[in-house]
């Protein structure tokens, strides 16, 4: 954008952000009456604004404005949807809310005329002092459709910029497109996902489906949303997520290709002992699928949907155990410190699930959400569970008859004592 300082000629007015994307002028208010035939309840002439003007801050919060031609670049959901206009690029992007009652049918490619307040949204709980810029519609009436038209042209930009709040601004709502992402977490807020370089995807048009860390993107197209304090690509359909590779595999088979019950729950660190809960719980599996296996991908899940995910590689050998532990690294090392000094967990799953010490169900579950191995309900007062060394198979695993107590000592530690024997075989329960 170039800004350029203008005479408002007669009036002695400064007129600042004269872009370069097109003709279309931005007139003040004159003081007539209002003989228009739009909805809104101000006394005074709509003002002539583009796109650019609004987003560019140029016409002020609060004014009625009429916008007499701009391109709808999204589809419409509950509460609004996206215009932009010429060529795209910065500030040609905006919002137009229409919650409240007002109905829009509109596609992508539609060529309309509107007329409404400009507002600034700002989200119930967000602290950062951020908004998003809009324009209100007060009946379906302020919406008129004049044609179809080609959308503007998205345009390429980095996650790096994306990221940069001053950058980021000029291109709210503006259709833009990336390339070479790669997906760093899945599973954050609902359906989005998080890039390597932290820029989330937004799923407020368009679902991804099943996708897990490493896998990537030849290129992304959508528009950037702002919400909750935060900048997002917010892909339109399938066809804005380009180029799909599946994450790299660092062992003979990954996650995805595993038959249920090739992984096995073995042992279960519910009430830890000399460590926080909230940090040092811990499950571990038994691979019985005779290969070895990356586990990047795997879901770790309990009974009311929490769901924990391996998002680096971890790889256990054909017939190797392998300890998931929950939080992360950085929190064991502080929280986990007794436990940590006797034994290295294999990868870690992130805050959820919270093993329940009155008993939960757990599972472990592909990148599609399906079932490899499950385990019921362990009951209360089990600080560790353990799976019978003679019965390592997914069938055996479902009946609480094979599980027992574990009664070998892991850790001591300031008068507290936590048993198990994560990583390696349990000891008979005695059947």
């Amino acid at each position: 954008m170039i800004t350029l300082p203008l005479l408002f000629l007669g009036l002695g007015l400064p007129l600042t952000g004269l872009l370069a994307c097109g003709d279309k002028d931005v007139e003040l208010p004159d003081g007539d009456a209002d003989t228009d035939t739009d909805t809104d309840t101000d006394t005074d002439a709509d003002l002539e604004a583009t796109l650019v003007a609004i987003q560019s801050g140029e016409i002020a919060t609060g004014a009625s404005v009429h916008i007499a031609e701009a391109i709808v670049t999204s589809p419409v959901v509950a509460d609004g949807f996206y215009l932009g206009e010429g060529e795209g690029g910065a500030y040609s992007g905006l919002w137009v809310a229409t919650s409240g009652g007002v109905e829009i049918s509109a596609v992508r490619g539609d060529r309309v005329e509107l007329r409404g307040i400009v507002e600034e949204q700002v989200d119930s709980g967000d602290s950062s002092g951020g908004s998003r810029t809009a324009l209100r519609l007060s009946s379906a009436s302020d919406y008129t459709w004049l044609g179809i038209a080609d959308l503007p042209m998205s345009f390429p930009t980095t996650i790096e910029d994306l990221l940069d709040p001053v950058l980021a601004e000029t291109l709210e709502g503006v259709l833009v497109e990336i390339e070479g992402a790669v997906v760093s977490a899945i599973e954050l807020d609902g359906k989005e996902f998080e890039l390597q370089g932290g820029l989330r995807v937004d799923d407020l048009f368009h679902d991804a489906g099943v996708l897990q860390a490493g896998d990537s993107y030849a290129r992304i197209v959508g528009v950037l949303h702002y919400e909750g304090g935060l900048f997002k690509l917010a892909p339109r359909d399938g066809l804005d997520l380009q180029g799909w590779t599946a994450a790299p595999c660092e062992a003979e088979r990954c996650v995805r290709e595993l038959a249920d019950g090739e992984l096995v729950l073995t042992e279960l660190m519910i009430d830890p002992q000399t460590g926080e809960d909230d940090f040092c719980e811990w499950v571990e599996l038994y691979n019985a699928s005779g290969l070895s296996v990356d586990l990047q991908g795997l879901q770790i899940g309990d009974d009311d949907g929490s769901m924990g995910v391996i998002e680096v590689p971890a790889v256990v050998a054909a017939g190797g155990y392998a300890v998931l532990a929950r939080s992360s690294e950085a929190y064991w090392e502080v929280e986990c410190g007794a436990m940590y000094g006797v034994m290295t967990p294999s990868a870690w799953y992130g805050d959820s699930p919270n093993l329940s010490n009155s008993g939960d169900p757990v599972e472990l579950l592909r990148p599609d959400g399906s079932v490899i191995d499950a385990v019921p309900n362990y009951g209360n007062e089990v600080a560790t569970w353990q799976l019978d060394s003679g019965y390592l198979d997914a069938a055996s695993n479902d009946d609480v008859a094979y599980w027992c107590p574990s009664e070998t000592v892991l850790v001591s530690y300031a008068g507290q004592t936590d048993y198990g024997t994560p990583g390696r075989p349990s000891i008979f329960c005695g059947l």
